[in-house]
């Protein structure tokens, strides 16, 4: 494992479609160290050989926290969208409080903030308990993936048909999340925190297809 000056980020979901672009930003810059978890042991192994500070971490089993978290200053929270998010992500924060992490920066949605929809009702509730925590946080609120388009459900035609009324959607790339993500967690908790940060593209409506109905 890796020890220097430079500040320690732990960046979950590394093997992510952002996550892993979020660690190619860090990585070139060069400011930081970058620390990469995963439940893959053998993929543990793999990058601790090509001179990665890797390390075993499963967020259903809070035991594997501490020795992923120590000397970490900064943590990238991304997590599955499941309501296992819930304690994941609430085990996590508090093992990252204990470890002495100073600032979290968690990638949530963009919706309003009535939103009754679980999976982005989920969301809102761990971010209100980061701010709780007492450690310096930061809320990344993407819109609509570019990929949705580009890659999961572009057709042979290149044609792409959906309906959302009159709403104005903002679509942004994976890449620029992990650029607006890398500046943050490069820049730490002395610049970027206590508010969220709309890494969105173009002019946009929150979600009001969540909104709780009058």
């Amino acid at each position: 494992m890796k020890t220097n000056q430079k500040p320690t980020i732990l960046v979950l979901g590394a093997t992510g479609t952002v996550g892993k672009q979020v660690v190619k930003e860090l990585e070139a810059g060069q400011a930081v160290n970058v620390r990469i978890p995963t439940r893959n042991q053998a993929l543990v192994k793999e990058l601790q050989s090509q001179g990665k500070d890797a390390v075993y971490l499963d967020l259903d089993d809070p035991r594997t926290f501490a020795l992923a978290l120590a000397g970490v200053d900064r943590v990238f929270l991304l997590t599955g969208y499941t309501v296992a998010m819930l304690a994941q992500s609430k085990t996590l924060i508090d093992a990252a409080k204990k470890a002495g992490v100073r600032h979290i920066v968690h990638v949530g949605v963009f919706a309003e903030w009535d939103c009754t929809d679980p999976h982005f009702v989920w969301h809102q509730m761990i971010e209100k308990y980061m701010e709780a925590s007492g450690m310096a946080w930061t809320h990344l609120h993407p819109n609509m993936f570019m990929e949705a388009i580009t890659g999961l459900y572009m057709p042979k035609n290149l044609t792409y048909a959906t309906y959302f009324g009159d709403r104005k959607i903002g679509f942004i790339a994976s890449s620029d999340i992990a650029a607006v993500t890398a500046k943050v967690l490069t820049d730490g908790e002395t610049r970027h925190h206590g508010q969220p940060l709309l890494a969105v593209g173009g002019e946009s409506e929150r979600q009001r297809n969540c909104r709780t109905p009058q």
